[in-house]
């Protein structure tokens, strides 16, 4: 299956992933997400883009 290159509000090409994580964990990360950026469309995926840069800068070889 061939997937299509999604577009982020810059335009730019955006990639997707599927995971799963603790119920707990989701829940911290929704009220956090929506303190800080608001209730709008895309703060999840906001959240999520920061804490995965965060994790990859703590985390650099």
């Amino acid at each position: 299956m061939k997937r299509l290159p999604v577009k982020g509000p810059q335009g730019d090409s955006m990639g997707s992933i599927s995971v799963s994580i603790p119920d707990d964990l989701e829940q911290q990360l929704r009220e956090k997400g929506v303190k800080k950026f608001g209730l709008r469309r895309g703060y999840l995926s906001k959240a999520v883009e920061e804490a995965i840069r965060l994790w990859l800068k703590e985390n650099a070889l």
